[in-house]
């Protein structure tokens, strides 16, 4: 047994060192997530730019007097009874969606181009219910063989179920004002702060864009464009946490 852990603590590299000091104001667990996740830009700028101290202070400071978060994680999960671990969840749960998205940015879709995508699809449902009833028609005639209708309404309700849900993966958008994608972004990060934490916080979510993206993002602007309340979807960031946890709101 010992000789097998030796083998393990070889053919396990040493990850170098994060390459700028860590502030003592970023929270210890988030601090040693940055240490074990590969670098990049963007983890840099999240762990190191001074304006996610705000971020930090706001999820950390506590009331004097209860000694309770001012701003307490909304998740319910098992095996997180103390308030502290659920904080500390919540937290990681937020950095690592933001660091995904300033990493791999999100796909977005205009209204305007989702309800004329669904108009074809409900367009193409009611066609294929069309023949359906006609194809049905001539099999009870014996005219043709039977299941090809079955067959056409299956897909006709399958076009008008999708027409009627919202896309799973993409970010709708209102209006491309040539700042699609940090909008998607920001109303992301606030789904999630409205789902572990109860509220969109809009000052929050537009340091977090801001610093993720490294670009300028007002807490007026988040507001604007209102935030996107978390779905179930299944592949999504919240469909997964929601598998595991519900919020408490």
């Amino acid at each position: 047994m010992r000789i097998m852990t030796d083998v393990l603590d070889l053919a396990r590299p040493e990850r170098p060192a994060f390459p700028a000091p860590i502030p003592d104001w970023v929270p210890a667990s988030i601090a040693e997530y940055a240490r074990n996740t590969l670098r990049s830009p963007a983890l840099v700028r999240l762990v190191t730019d001074p304006r996610m101290r705000s971020v930090w202070t706001h999820f950390t400071s506590k009331d004097r007097r209860t000694g309770q978060y001012r701003q307490p994680a909304q998740v319910s999960l098992r095996g997180l009874a103390e308030a502290s671990r659920r904080q500390d969840f919540a937290l990681l749960m937020l950095f690592g969606l933001v660091l995904e998205l300033a990493e791999h940015r999100p796909r977005t879709v205009l209204r305007r181009e989702l309800e004329a995508r669904q108009a074809e699809h409900r367009a193409m449902a009611l066609k294929l219910w069309a023949k359906a009833s006609t194809l049905g028609y001539l099999e009870e005639l014996g005219e043709s063989a039977r299941g090809g209708a079955k067959a056409l309404c299956t897909a006709a309700d399958m076009l008008w179920h999708i027409s009627s849900k919202a896309p799973v993966g993409e970010i709708i958008v209102e209006r491309d004002r040539g700042e699609r994608e940090v909008q998607a972004v920001a109303m992301t990060i606030a789904g999630a702060c409205y789902w572990l934490f109860g509220s969109p916080l809009y000052t929050v979510t537009a340091t977090l864009t801001a610093v993720a993206l490294d670009c300028p993002v007002t807490k007026r602007k988040v507001r604007e464009w209102g935030p996107i309340l978390p779905s179930a979807d299944k592949g999504s960031f919240f469909g997964l946490l929601s598998a595991v946890c519900k919020p408490e709101i």
